[in-house]
This record gives C-alpha cells, structure tokens and sequence, in this order.
C-alpha cells in the first residue's frame, strides 16, 4: 500500500522506524543508480560506525566509484538524527568526514530527510527542515540546494560522475515510494496519532489536510 503522501512522509521518523526506512532508502539508490550508471562506474554501500560506540547501528552511505580504480567520485549521504545531535560522535565524526570531502576532487550529495540534519541551510532559511544539497567538486565548491517540501513530491537529484560523462539522475520519490510499499510501512503506522518528532504548526496543518483526502478517497 503507497503513502498518503506525495513526497515526504514525516511518520516513517518515528523512531522505532526510521533505522529500517534509513538503511532500505540506501540500498534502494545504490540499485537505482547501478541500472542507470555507464560502463565504468559502480555505486556500493559504505558503513561505518563511530568508534567507541558499538551501541549505535551501522550507519549506511552510497559511494559511485570508477572501475577498474574503485576512485571515489561521488559519496552520497542519508542523513539521521544522529548526525543533528552535536553531543554524538555520529555529528562530531561527519563534521570531520564532510571538511574532507570538501577539500576532495569528490562531489558530495547529502540528502535530509529527518528534521533538523546537519549539514546544509537551516529550516529558517529555506522554509522546511527537509533539503537535499550537492557540492559538486571541480576547484572552487558550488552548492545546490533542493528544499524539500511536505505537500511536494520529492525531486530528481542529478548524481554527478567524471566529466564529460552527463549526470545520473536519481528518482527520489520513486526510491522512496518504493522503499514505503516493499518495507511494509502502511501496516506499521497509526495515522491518527501525532508524529514523532512532532511537526510545527504549519506541517501539522498540511499533514491534517493530506491525510483527510487520503481518507476521503478511500
């Protein structure tokens, strides 16, 4: 069964289920990008784990690299509460990792699907917490910026390689669609309650709104 919603579905951040939906949503790319990347290229899951920490799940990153070099070229994070939380190792540690990405012949696509992710632009100034953002590498860094909105559907996302060969597009709303329908999400979800985290008071309107026509169309 799909989502009520068209882009973002703020139900699958509870946290009894965004560990699941956050690791599904990593392997569901990699497969999206290995049937579209040319000869040469591949996309691969990266984990990894704050040191000191053995409590804390793996957490998952896609990697396109060259063949036969296995050269980095774009490394795409899926970011977690944890990576918001400045007193975890998580945040300390992508601070440190994404510097040095910055300074790397590398692009970097970081796609914020939990409020209040670090990384990119605050809620205040793009209007939404949610945001995809792409540092393409090249010499001097140039940041895209995606806001990704509630009542929107969820955007293509260009996943850059090597010059001259053309971006890669990556279909997040059909990863994510399809992440919600195979995960089983509709029947582990109770739409009649607040979310967790709870939304502002806009959001919580919108979510209202949307989830009435979704059971009006029943």
């Amino acid at each position: 069964m799909p989502s009520p919603f068209s882009g973002i579905d703020p139900y699958v951040e509870a946290p009894e289920l965004w560990p699941d939906f956050h690791w599904s949503l990593a392997v569901e790319a990699r497969a999206w990008i290995n049937e579209r990347v040319p000869p040469g290229y591949v996309a691969r899951l990266a984990h990894h784990r704050p040191r000191h920490e053995e409590a804390i799940p793996l957490l998952l990153s896609i990697e396109v690299l060259t063949l036969p070099q296995r050269a980095v070229v774009t490394f795409i994070e899926i970011l977690s509460p944890l990576h918001n939380d400045p007193l975890t190792e998580v945040s300390r540690d992508y601070q440190r990792q994404r510097q040095e990405l910055l300074r790397a012949p590398v692009h970097l696509l970081e796609i914020n699907l939990f409020r209040q992710s670090v990384g990119g632009s605050g809620e205040q100034e793009m209007g939404t917490p949610y945001q995809a953002l792409l540092t393409r590498n090249g010499g001097c860094a140039r940041t895209e910026v995606w806001p990704l909105h509630l009542s929107e559907p969820l955007p293509v996302l260009p996943v850059p390689l090597l010059e001259p060969d053309p971006d890669v597009p990556l279909d997040l709303g059909a990863c994510v669609a399809s992440v919600y329908e195979r995960g089983a999400y509709a029947s582990q979800i109770d739409y009649s309650k607040p979310t967790l985290p709870p939304l502002s008071a806009a959001d919580t309107e919108a979510v209202r709104r949307t989830l009435a026509q979704h059971r009006a169309a029943r």
